[in-house]
């Protein structure tokens, strides 16, 4: 009952906020912003939005392929396809996508210590990455268009503390196995609703230090994948800013990154899985505060979010059903 209630809560706030939104925008205006996008634009975004998951998922390989596990593109592509598509329907961070994900690459041969090792590696550049991408994207807006000293303040000190916790990731939980057990197991919680798994945590988790520091000595891999990281934050709002460039309006790319990572971390953080909603309702009021059109930015936002969110879970759907073929053991 509780969780039914929690459901209702998490819908009801959903269609409140985009209800609101689309209750202060004219309609016919809406309908002629939407006549201008082409079919160019839609195969645009395709493509970037594979290249994005493509690149996502080559940095496991090249980890996996350090650790001397010798598992092919396509399937980690076809794991990291599965994790984005439980993470984007769990809350808070997408606490499912990386249990999925380090589940289907130990049945692939990998043991799970060493997939720990890579997951909370691979986190915490994620992290500092973004961190870096929408303090840079900041400054400049702070600049361009001179934000209230208070909001600034603020701001700054919320990416401070990200790039804090996002760099000590990785040292507190090489420090205390014991949280990132449990971590593990609540995550693992999420991935049993449609696979059933066992893993005895506790047997491996003894060798997952030995395994941060074999991933570590891989500097030149460590390096790749932060800039790749870095490309993937920068690709999200190019996205976003090749929609408003369709739709005529010469926004700065420095705002867009902006707002789409903003508005991306309060998605992130939110209860409510993937973000629905709340991501689109932030955008939104984020361009029109710095001056943009509500039709042209709730037009440039949900188009952005169909295929960064709804196509890369329709891509997750159909990996899964691939990945229900496979049978072969989890290794320990």
């Amino acid at each position: 009952m509780r969780k039914n209630l929690k459901i209702f809560f998490y819908l009801l706030l959903i269609v409140v906020t985009l209800v609101y939104f689309f209750s202060i925008i004219n309609l016919g205006e809406l309908l002629s912003v939407l006549s201008q996008l082409t079919l160019g634009l839609l195969f645009f975004l395709v493509v970037a939005q594979i290249i994005t998951q493509t690149m996502l998922a080559y940095k496991w390989h090249l980890m996996a392929n350090a650790m001397k596990y010798k598992i092919t593109f396509a399937r980690i592509f076809t794991i990291h396809l599965v994790g984005a598509l439980v993470g984007n329907i769990t809350p808070a961070a997408k606490i499912g996508g990386e249990p999925a994900q380090m589940y289907f690459l130990c049945k692939e041969g990998a043991a799970l210590k060493d997939v720990l090792a890579i997951t909370i590696i691979d986190k915490s550049i994620g992290i500092l990455s973004f961190t870096a991408v929408l303090f840079a994207a900041f400054m400049y807006v702070a600049v361009k268009f001179t934000l209230p000293s208070s909001l600034a303040v603020y701001i700054f000190m919320l990416l401070l503390l990200i790039a804090i916790l996002g760099g000590s990731t990785g040292i507190f939980f090489y420090m205390h196995e014991e949280v990132l057990v449990k971590i593990l197991k609540c995550g693992l919680r999420f991935v049993n609703q449609f696979k059933p798994i066992r893993l005895d945590t506790e047997n491996v988790i003894s060798g997952f230090k030995y395994s941060m520091h074999k991933v570590m000595r891989h500097k030149i891999i460590l390096a790749q994948s932060l800039f790749l990281f870095i490309v993937v934050w920068l690709l999200y709002p190019l996205k976003i800013y090749i929609i408003f460039h369709t739709l005529g309006n010469n926004v700065n790319f420095g705002l867009v990154a902006f707002v789409t990572l903003a508005a991306f971390l309060i998605g992130m953080i939110s209860a409510i899985p993937g973000g629905i909603g709340l991501y689109e309702g932030s955008a939104i009021a984020l361009y029109g505060t710095l001056g943009i059109p509500l039709a042209e930015a709730t037009v440039a936002v949900i188009i952005g979010r169909v295929f960064t969110f709804w196509f890369v879970n329709l891509l997750g759907v159909l990996a899964a059903i691939g990945l229900r073929t496979w049978s072969k053991p989890a290794k320990q």
